[in-house]
């Protein structure tokens, strides 16, 4: 895991195609790496900064995102959900009752548009308690699922991440696989390969897939343009498996994200130039963005919010969306970003736990092999930074 997959000159032409859509981190313009760390692992032991993030670059690198697609939203979001639907032969939309993938979820099933599974989680384990908040958008925002759910008799099923604590961060070098520091994210997305429902999705089905919500328009300011890009700490899946044999579950299950993909570009493009017609009202959201990639903390609503309010609005209420967050952000120790408040339980058990330990362990062992330039603030409780993507650019003036 931590030396690189493969070469642009070796790869073989149909897995390049692959990485292209899951998104890989190219270093020096020819490594290709799985993930964020395991490139900066290198980047550090050979004195690089060389590392841009890749996603379908060889599809959106050659769109004109001046032009806005003049088809509606609403029917894009209808048109990824067939397209999904006639390319897999087994379709799981990961949902998470979050506003991305619910909206996700019922642009399948308003449109009568059946998914063979809608897959969510949870974390059933001692010392974790409900109110931390593992699935309480899942519990407070099913019944805006539920009716189109029963209605078309779609399979749910829960993976318990759970066992995942017991043998799952038991190799030290576990976060340079991982797409995100935080434990809950990682397990979640690993765990469903460890159990027996989806080995036997893998060998039974020709080409079933795994679909994540995933995510929202990303602008900045550059020399007074607005510029969309994407950054892998909002866009990566899960890790990549360096196993390609298709009975293997990790590569067997496919993976694809609802929103951006070059199957169908005209979808980013339409929610990119939406958010960036409405940014240029607001001046205040101007302000902020021009200062770097941070999009939070604005006076009237998060970046998130906004983006949520303008793509999703038939789905969208705040007071759904919104249960438990403020408060459990509360949870999150000492403001750090690998102690996300869904590991609040984690962080809490005894020093002796050794699933503490673990965990412990893997966030020791990255942070002394990644030059502390590469982390936020220096910190890695904050996370390594982002890497980005080519920029693009939407024809619009930022002032």
């Amino acid at each position: 895991m931590l030396s690189p997959i493969a070469t642009v000159d070796t790869i073989d032409p149909h897995l390049h195609r692959y990485f292209h859509k899951l998104g890989y981190f190219l270093v020096d313009q020819t490594k290709i790496f799985g993930s964020a760390k395991s490139a900066m692992y290198y980047c550090t032991l050979n004195n690089t900064r060389d590392l841009k993030f890749v996603l379908d670059g060889d599809i959106f690198g050659a769109l004109d995102w001046t032009k806005e697609p003049q088809t509606d939203l609403y029917e894009l979001y209808k048109q990824r959900a067939q397209q999904l639907r006639d390319k897999y032969d087994y379709v799981i939309l990961r949902w998470s009752g979050g506003a991305d993938s619910t909206n996700m979820v019922q642009a399948f099933l308003e449109n009568n548009i059946r998914p063979d599974e809608i897959q969510t989680c949870t974390m059933e384990a001692p010392g974790y308690a409900p109110e931390d908040g593992m699935h309480v958008e899942q519990r407070e925002n099913f019944h805006l699922i539920k009716n189109n759910v029963e209605r078309l008799g779609v399979k749910m099923t829960t993976v318990n991440t759970a066992d995942f604590y017991e043998h799952g961060f038991d190799d030290p070098d576990w976060q340079f696989t991982a797409s995100s520091p935080r434990t809950n994210s990682f397990s979640k997305f690993m765990q469903m390969y460890e159990m027996n429902h989806y080995k036997s999705i893998a060998l039974k089905y020709t080409n079933p897939v795994v679909v994540d919500g995933l995510e929202k328009p990303q602008i900045t300011n550059i020399n007074g343009e607005m510029v969309a890009y994407f950054i892998d700490n909002q866009q990566m899946i899960t890790t990549f498996t360096q196993n390609f044999d298709p009975k293997d579950t990790a590569f067997g299950i496919k993976k694809e994200r609802f929103y951006v993909t070059g199957d169908l570009p005209e979808l980013t493009l339409k929610q990119t130039h939406i958010v960036a017609d409405y940014m240029q009202t607001r001046k205040d959201m101007k302000r902020r963005l021009e200062l770097g990639y941070d999009t939070s903390g604005f006076p009237e609503e998060t970046y998130s919010e906004m983006i949520i309010r303008l793509l999703y609005h038939k789905t969208w209420k705040n007071s759904f969306f919104s249960i438990g967050k403020e408060e459990k952000k509360q949870n999150v120790i000492g403001s750090k970003t690998i102690f996300g408040y869904r590991d609040y339980w984690l962080w809490t058990l005894p020093e002796h736990d050794i699933r503490k330990q673990k965990v412990q362990l893997g966030y020791k062992r990255y942070a002394t092999l990644i030059d502390k330039s590469w982390f936020n603030n220096g910190d890695p409780g904050d996370d390594t930074v982002g890497v980005i993507s080519d920029f693009y650019k939407l024809g619009k003036k930022w002032n």
